[in-house]
């Protein structure tokens, strides 16, 4: 894996896991403003039992959260996030810290570089009619002459440089080549389908039958899954809300393609375990009818909450129970976390 492919995948990783993070506290936060305990305390005594809301650790499940960083570095002039765990005293091992290069299009590269060459043209230009006019001595002019055209070779490489690799991108001349090919490999499964195809229908022989259904599990769906692979990069199903239309997008380059680090990314990362995640399933109450109509019993049951712990692959690690302690003073009513 090269570097800016894991550089991708963990800077992937961080938002996503910062999103369910901030998902987890936004639905434990509405669960709570809606819990009609809640919504008979004073306005700065709702503020106090907000922030009390407390969050585990995406890994250890300790308290203390996750701390999600996202910060520019003045001294060494990057930007950065950072993933650790919110435990003060005795934190997990869950670390990842990513510097994050700068980038740039490789289209906006080669305007710039344009504009360059078309500059340091300028430039020459100028300084000729400098000399005739003898605004500029013989051994000045000769001295910027070299280095406008040391800067004006320098620039011409690049832009030739940048200009083949974006054209490689764009109309890659492997992936048609590779196109060909299996376009030719097709059509031979095709031809050879249709002789064990007309085999069955004249002869009704079943084994040319399984023939050729093998030949199009085997061999043709493979084929058909290279030749897209080599013509679009991209794939998605696009949802119109408007007239309520699936539409199937397809382009041979995604805009990260076209894109450019300017600097080389790291990617700095400790984590031995897996991460959880913590979801509400159920509010909960041991002493509540649910079939009863009363509006005075039901709301009983917005004072706890049954909150599932699980791995990436669902397993369930544990059951929580949020708990809005109505017996604490008024002034400052808790949220807290009671393992069942």
């Amino acid at each position: 894996m090269s570097e800016y492919t894991e550089f991708n995948k963990e800077l992937e990783d961080f938002y996503k896991k910062k999103s369910l993070y901030k998902k987890e506290y936004n639905y434990i936060k509405h669960t709570i403003v809606n819990n009609e305990f809640y919504r008979q305390l004073p306005r700065n005594e709702q503020q106090i039992a907000i922030r009390n809301i407390k969050q585990n650790c995406i890994q250890c499940k300790k308290k203390g959260g996750t701390k999600f960083i996202e910060g520019f570095d003045e001294e060494k002039n990057y930007r950065f996030v950072k993933m650790t765990c919110g435990n003060e005293s005795s934190p997990c091992n869950l670390f990842s810290f990513l510097t994050i290069p700068k980038v740039y299009s490789f289209q906006r590269i080669i305007e710039e570089q344009e504009s360059s060459i078309e500059q340091l043209k300028k430039d020459l230009i100028n300084l000729k009619n400098k000399g005739i006019y003898g605004l500029i001595t013989n051994e000045d002019a000769v001295k910027k002459y070299k280095e406008i055209k040391e800067q004006l070779s320098e620039v011409y490489m690049l832009h030739t440089s940048f200009f083949k690799d974006y054209m490689q991108i764009i109309e890659n001349e492997q992936k048609e080549a590779n196109k060909t090919e299996i376009l030719l490999k097709i059509d031979e499964v095709l031809t050879e389908m249709r002789v064990y195809l007309g085999d069955f229908n004249d002869l009704q022989n079943t084994h040319s039958l399984k023939v050729a259904v093998n030949k199009y599990i085997h061999d043709l769906l493979p084929k058909l899954m290279d030749l897209r692979r080599n013509s679009y990069n991209a794939m998605f199903v696009h949802y119109n809300e408007d007239d309520n239309t699936f539409n199937l997008m397809q382009s041979k380059y995604t805009i990260a393609d076209t894109e450019y680090f300017m600097d080389d990314p790291s990617v700095q990362k400790t984590n031995n375990k897996k991460e959880t995640s913590s979801r509400l399933v159920a509010p909960v109450s041991d002493d509540i009818d649910w079939g009863s109509d009363d509006e005075s019993d039901i709301s009983k049951v917005n004072n706890s909450y049954e909150t599932e712990d699980s791995d990436d692959d669902g397993m369930l690690l544990s059951r929580k129970k949020l708990i809005i302690d109505q017996n604490t003073p008024e002034e400052s009513p808790v949220i807290e976390s009671e393992i069942l």
